[in-house]
């Protein structure tokens, strides 16, 4: 079951466009979606407005951007709860950490 609301907060023009259309499954049939577009808005004035300024349950960071990470902080509720699905490192890893089984 999903919640009442859900924010997707971005900046890719096609992305946001797969959103609208994800959003308009019936999955999302008794939900409210906000989709908003990092370019043109102040997304973190934008969802506190509409959550009366106590912020969301949970957020999913994807981006991996430092950005990000800040923009998760000032609209997850006291007590939420972030999850970081992104990341971004200095060198991307040259060699699998991994060794099957023989």
């Amino acid at each position: 079951m999903l919640p009442g609301e859900v924010f997707i907060l971005g900046v890719e023009d096609n992305q946001l466009e797969a959103f609208k259309f994800i959003a308009n499954g019936p999955e999302f049939e008794s939900t409210r979606v906000y989709i908003l577009s990092n370019e043109i808005s102040d997304t973190v004035e934008a969802v506190l407005e509409r959550t009366d300024d106590v912020g969301v349950d949970l957020v999913i960071e994807t981006t991996g951007m430092v950005e990000g990470w800040y923009q998760s902080q000032d609209i997850v509720k006291e007590d939420g709860q972030v999850t970081m699905v992104g990341g971004q490192g200095r060198k991307p890893l040259r060699k699998s950490v991994w060794k099957p089984f023989h």
